[in-house]
C-alpha cells in the first residue's frame, strides 16, 4: 500500500460485515499516517507481495544496471528494498503525501532524496531525467486513479519504463481500463509486461502487474 490515502472503502456485504480485503484497506488507511510504524508489521502478517512483484518486473526490462528509479508513493520503503533486491545498482529517489510516512522511508537509508508530493499533481522532480519509475499499492481503491499515471510519466526518460500495479477491485471500477487503452492508442506507452499475481498472500487478493514503456 501507498500514499494518497483519501477514503474509506464502505461495506461489500449486504449483512454490514466487511469482506478480508475491505477490512485490510481499512486497517491501511488507519495506520498509514497515524502508526506508520506500524505498518510493515501489518503487511507482513497479511503476506503483501507487491513490491516484489513491480521490482522484479521492472528488473526484466531495464537497460542499465545503474538506472535512476523515482519511487511513487514510496511510503515507508518497501519497494526500495524490493527494487535494491533485484537492481543492486539502482539510485532512488522517492514521494510521496504523507510526512510521517517520509520520515520512515528516510530511516531507511534507501533514498537519495524523498519528497513530499501529490502523485496528481506535478511531481516536484525534474522532468525526462528518469529511467524508470516504480509504484506498489498507490493505484487502488482510497488511493489515486488512473488521474496520477501522466505526472509520473512526466518523469521518465523517452524508452523510461513505468512498473506498477494495480488492485483487481480497481481496474474497472476505478477506469483504469479506460486509461490504459487511451495511452496505448494514442502512442504514450506501450505494455512491456501485463501479468495477473495474488498480492496479498494471506486473504488471496489478487492484481495486474505492468510495466509500461514511454513511447515519446
Amino acid at each position: 500500500m501507498s500514499d494518497q490515502s483519501t477514503a474509506s472503502t464502505s461495506s461489500n456485504s449486504s449483512n454490514g460485515r466487511m469482506k478480508p480485503f475491505d477490512l485490510a484497506l481499512h486497517a491501511f488507511g488507519f495506520l498509514y499516517d497515524r502508526l506508520p510504524g506500524t505498518y510493515n508489521g501489518l503487511v507482513g502478517v497479511l503476506g503483501y507481495r507487491a513490491p516484489e512483484l513491480v521490482a522484479n518486473a521492472l528488473a526484466d526490462h531495464l537497460k542499465t544496471t545503474t538506472p535512476a528509479i523515482l519511487d511513487a508513493g514510496c511510503g515507508t520503503g518497501l519497494t526500495a528494498k524490493a527494487v535494491l533486491a533485484s537492481t543492486p545498482g539502482a539510485v532512488l529517489d522517492g514521494f510521496d503525501l504523507s510526512p510521517k510516512m517520509l520520515r520512515e522511508a528516510k530511516k531507511t537509508g534507501l533514498y537519495r532524496t524523498l519528497k513530499p508530493a501529490d502523485a496528481t499533481k506535478t511531481l516536484p522532480f525534474e522532468a525526462g531525467a528518469y529511467d524508470a519509475v516504480v509504484s506498489s499499492g498507490l493505484y487502488t481503491l482510497g488511493h489515486v486513479g488512473p488521474e496520477a499515471i501522466p505526472p509520473v510519466l512526466a518523469m521518465l526518460k523517452p524508452g523510461g519504463l513505468f512498473a506498477l500495479n494495480i488492485y483487481d477491485a480497481a481496474w474497472e471500477k476505478m477506469g483504469f481500463n479506460r486509461a490504459f487503452d487511451a495511452l496505448v492508442q494514442d502512442g504514450t506507452v506501450v505494455i512491456r509486461t501485463q501479468a495477473r499475481a495474488t498480492h496479498f498472500g494471506r486473504i488471496g487478493q489478487t492484481c495486474r502487474v505492468f510495466v509500461l514503456e514511454v513511447v515519446n
